[in-house]
């Protein structure tokens, strides 16, 4: 028994060694995909990259950013509302302070205001 553990106590270590480096990787990819906007504990994030190995980390790293999304959606949103009242203003402000533009706008066809 003591012949057989001298020989395999290497393999052993590197096993050890490996198990608490899965599980380092694993936690650092659940981080990750918090940051990305999913709930680890929701999903199992970290039992897919602990058992998956570098496939789960590669599924983290493929996961899409929802937080990025939702900015990017209200972004959008924002400038679509802002663009509409600023281009109705400047319509406005522009026949205000032009008189003729309405009667120029009115002879060309396809323009409405």
């Amino acid at each position: 028994m003591e012949a057989i553990l001298l020989i395999y106590w290497p393999y052993i270590v590197i096993g050890i060694f490996i198990i608490i480096l899965w599980f380092f990787a694993a936690s650092k990819m659940c981080d990750a995909a918090e940051l990305k906007g999913y709930d680890s504990k929701s999903e199992h994030i970290f039992a897919i990259c602990f058992w998956f190995g570098i496939f789960g980390c590669l599924y983290v790293v493929a996961l899409p950013d929802l937080r990025l999304q939702k900015i990017l959606k209200d972004l959008l949103n924002n400038n679509k509302q802002e663009s509409a009242v600023k281009s109705e203003k400047i319509v406005e402000n522009d026949i205000k302070h032009n008189p003729n533009l309405e009667a120029i706008c009115k002879t060309i066809p396809g323009i409405e205001l």
